[in-house]
């Protein structure tokens, strides 16, 4: 487009030159007498870099440039800061050329128009886009921020259910170490039940074998009167059939009920002179019995050395005073329960623990007898006369003498 305008101007000084200037809106430049040829027009400048004509009060509108008569671009220039659009002269020789130009001109104005309203329409389009995706976006911060919110929430459940699982797991951990300790001690239990089924069962064994023992015994010993006196003794104090009384001792049952203390195979058992009824009436198995302790009748009274306690496994104690023979009560009670495995501790009044104390384990200190010869007639006992020794079996059965059930008429009688 320079070389054009450049084209242009060169081809109209030449034009001026050889025809003359027609009135016009561009005057004829003021020629010097003394110049003779007319100054060389400077190259064109690029509008980019041109500034708008300012104008002068010297210079009158419409004037020409100092490069000689106006180009199109210094027509298009004008037209942008809105000076008065020169017209363009109608002598010039190339009109053809300045219109084919124009066209030129204002179709690239066109295609700029169409450019710019094609980049406006984009700029709109795109300024639409980017307030609908900055809508979008704000949506989706919004739903983001209710998401976090949710969660949020969600996450407090969730600690708070953590929190009771921690609690009911530490429930747990406490009700299975409580249900650990308690398998522990079943287990402890059912070893102690283990041992002592066997000990039962060892003492049942021992039992039948005196039971056997004990039957034949009474076949062959025992009158058919004594078999009759046996089955009232067991019926009055509910006793299996193998159990006859073997010896009775004289006593006092809490110093109030006097009676008869009858040893049987495998029971102890007393029963009150007056006044005998069933719940005054008692029963103790041998092996029930832990320990036989000496004391006084009377605590503060001397001379009452005549007591014992029959201290059973329960923890029940049973006092009775007013024995004859007291060691021979304790000596025929210890030997008969040795005869199921059972031992029974004896103790005297000074080796009795004070209360609050720990007790001490002292040894029985009685012997049992070895045969009926060794035990002395005693006065608790009838006067009916002994079986021989050598009618039973001596170590399955203890070896006392019989006692008839029938009570002394008098103390005289007891002795």
């Amino acid at each position: 487009m320079n070389f054009i305008s450049h084209l242009l101007a060169s081809k109209g000084d030449r034009g001026s030159a050889e025809r003359p200037v027609a009135a016009g809106p561009f005057p004829p430049a003021h020629k010097n007498s003394s110049t003779t040829a007319s100054p060389e027009p400077s190259p064109p400048v690029s509008p980019r870099f041109k500034s708008p004509p300012a104008a002068s009060s010297t210079t009158p509108a419409g004037a020409i440039s100092p490069r000689g008569r106006p180009t199109a671009e210094d027509h298009h220039l004008q037209q942008q800061h809105g000076a008065p659009t020169a017209a363009v002269p109608t002598n010039v020789g190339h009109d053809g050329e300045v219109e084919k130009l124009v066209k030129v001109l204002r179709t690239q104005l066109h295609a700029l128009k169409k450019e710019r309203a094609a980049q406006d329409a984009r700029y709109v389009a795109l300024a639409t886009k980017h307030q609908e995706d900055k809508e979008l976006h704000e949506a989706s911060l919004d739903q983001l921020r209710q998401h976090m919110a949710h969660m949020n929430d969600s996450l407090a459940l969730l600690r708070e259910d953590r929190e009771l699982l921690n609690r009911d797991v530490l429930v747990e951990r406490e009700a299975n170490k409580k249900l650990t300790e308690e398998n522990d001690q079943l287990k402890i239990h059912q070893g102690e039940l283990s041992r002592h089924h066997k000990e039962l069962e060892d003492q049942l064994a021992t039992m039948a074998a005196s039971e056997l023992t004990a039957r034949n015994f009474a076949a062959n010993t025992r009158s058919i009167e004594d078999a009759q006196t046996d089955a009232t003794f067991r019926q009055r104090f509910n006793l299996p059939a193998t159990e006859f009384p073997i010896i009775s001792y004289y006593c006092c049952h809490k110093h109030i009920y006097h009676g008869w203390l009858y040893i049987t195979p495998a029971y102890v058992c007393f029963e009150p002179a007056l006044l005998s009824k069933e719940s005054s009436r008692i029963t103790t198995p041998l092996t029930s019995i832990t320990t036989l302790a000496k004391v006084r009748g009377f605590k503060y009274i001397p001379g009452t050395d005549n007591a014992l306690i029959f201290k059973l496994k329960s923890g029940v104690e049973y006092f009775f005073n007013n024995f004859t023979h007291r060691d021979s009560v304790i000596a025929n009670v210890v030997h008969q329960a040795a005869k199921f495995g059972h031992r029974i501790q004896s103790q005297d009044e000074k080796q009795i623990p004070d209360e609050g104390k720990a007790p001490k384990r002292p040894s029985d200190g009685v012997e049992p007898p070895a045969s009926f010869g060794s035990l002395g007639q005693s006065k608790d006992t009838d006067s009916l006369p002994r079986p021989s020794s050598n009618s039973f079996d001596h170590s399955n059965v203890v070896p006392l003498p019989r006692v008839s059930h029938q009570r002394p008429r008098s103390l005289s009688d007891v002795g």
